[in-house]
């Protein structure tokens, strides 16, 4: 199971006065994966860490939404561990991915685009079918060129 809680709760707080601070994110965020333990004992979580890239609102409260935002990601971070679940640093991914499109092309309008889901998919956790357990994350490139030719040479 995946898991991405994004940062709406800061749009909130700039907008309206009504977001959710950070000690409270990570209370409730803890209280949902906890649940989720009781409720599916088995379950594995991928918990994806909460991003924020410079565009649209963010970009003039840039400060405000990046250190915002890195506290949450820290709380999700520090959950994962305690938990014993899996962390996707996507900060981190999406930083990298701005450099071979804008801040724009991932986020839109805030929504994530299906190129930003095609993206986290490909960064994401995979399993071994030889290896029953074993898993791990696996980064595959954005960006692939082939060179190729026919049996001709053409």
């Amino acid at each position: 199971m995946s898991i991405l809680v994004g940062i709406n709760d800061l749009w909130h707080e700039i907008s309206s006065q009504n977001g959710v601070d950070p000690e409270r994110f990570e209370k409730v965020y803890r209280m949902l994966i906890e649940d989720t333990k009781k409720a599916l004992p088995d379950v594995r979580m991928i918990l994806m860490e909460p991003f924020v890239l410079n565009c649209g609102a963010a970009a003039s409260n840039w400060d405000y939404f990046k250190s915002e935002t890195a506290l949450r990601a820290e709380a999700v971070k520090t959950i994962a561990s305690e938990c014993g679940q899996i962390f996707l640093p996507l900060q981190t991914m999406f930083d990298e991915a701005c450099s071979l499109a804008s801040a724009e092309y991932w986020i839109g309008d805030g929504v994530l685009r299906e190129e930003t889901k095609a993206a986290i998919a490909r960064d994401g956790l995979e399993g071994c079918l030889s290896v029953p357990g074993k898993w791990g994350n696996v980064k595959r490139p954005m960006v692939v060129r082939v060179r190729a030719q026919d049996r001709n040479g053409e």
